[in-house]
């Protein structure tokens, strides 16, 4: 009995789907590596934007916490407050922060918000001219002033077994002749008591850092940054930069810090798609291979039951004549 020819037409169509669906499964597998390469290379582009984001706040509170020392001591109330002393405030705010801190320029004022002394590079500078870059900002004194009203004044002075005063100090960046600065204000108080503020009010210490090529290797080192740079925040960066800007309290962009990024699912792409390929080669290798050797098999199959039934149709024949 001959085997159903739309039966043969069937196995070959149902193998012939298979095929394609699964070349069709393996592209598509490949593509959901592709969009996954690509979600991860944004995820952690995000991740090292905010990365750099916070590790700006960070430094500005390492600043902090190096020029809190030279002005929370009963000697800068001394030096500073109580009387000025030039001398010392070259050596310990100037000098000091300049060689210790890597602070580009220190400022102090007086109680009265007064400039009294200007270093530049660790050099003492006359502070008075208008021509000199002053990092007194305005509303980092206010706020200084309102942090200062809030805390009171020292009622005795005495020898404290622990520090008798919390840090104040306010933090900002902004454009100083021209150049971006981290800025630190500071205000003298005294660590132990053994001296006070002879009023309300005590002067105010400013150290600024420059934003530049010193900054860029402290956060390129810290973060592993490649290819960083500083960059003119108003310019556009390269297709293949990814950048955080570093802007002042009012929200004004001062710099840019750019780099290329991190690319994880790309990488992992890339040094693993000789292997996929073979894999997916291999796979759709073999499905073809299974496809044709169904579609020859039914072609024998149906050459077979053909020469049968053309056998079967002479011996018929055969025993026809015979029988007549």
């Amino acid at each position: 009995m001959r085997t159903d020819p739309h039966a043969h037409r069937r196995t070959v169509w149902l193998s012939r789907s298979l095929l394609v669906l699964a070349v069709s499964g393996m592209v598509m597998f490949g593509l959901t590596l592709i969009a996954g390469a690509r979600s991860t290379d944004a995820r952690s582009g995000e991740i090292e934007r905010q990365q750099i984001q916070s590790g700006h706040a960070t430094r500005l509170g390492e600043l902090a916490a190096l020029v809190m020392p030279q002005a929370i001591w009963d000697q800068a109330v001394v030096r500073l407050d109580n009387r000025f002393d030039a001398g010392w405030a070259s050596l310990n705010i100037g000098t000091y922060l300049n060689q210790v801190g890597g602070f580009e320029l220190a400022e102090i004022v007086d109680r009265s918000d007064r400039p009294i002394f200007l270093a530049i590079d660790g050099e003492s500078a006359n502070a008075a001219p208008s021509d000199r870059p002053s990092i007194a900002l305005p509303h980092l004194i206010d706020s200084i002033r309102d942090q200062e009203r809030q805390r009171g004044t020292f009622l005795r002075r005495g020898q404290s077994k622990k520090m008798i005063a919390a840090p104040i100090q306010a933090t900002t960046v902004s454009m100083i002749g021209g150049q971006p600065y981290a800025i630190v204000a500071t205000l003298v108080q005294p660590d132990f008591g053994t001296a006070l503020p002879i009023g309300p009010r005590a002067p105010i210490v400013f150290a600024a850092d420059a934003l530049d090529d010193s900054f860029l290797a402290n956060i390129a080192t810290r973060y592993q940054l490649i290819e960083a740079m500083l960059a003119d925040p108003s310019s556009q960066p390269e297709p293949h930069q990814t950048e955080v800007t570093i802007a002042d309290d009012a929200g004004r962009p001062m710099i840019a810090v750019r780099w290329r990024q991190h690319k994880p699912g790309t990488a992992m792409l890339e040094q693993t798609w000789v292997y996929m390929s073979a894999v997916f080669a291999f796979f759709v290798l073999s499905i073809i291979l299974v496809h044709l050797a169904v579609v020859r098999a039914n072609g024998e199959l149906i050459l077979k039951e053909e020469a049968l039934e053309a056998a079967l149709a002479k011996a018929e024949q055969a025993s026809r004549a015979k029988s007549q």
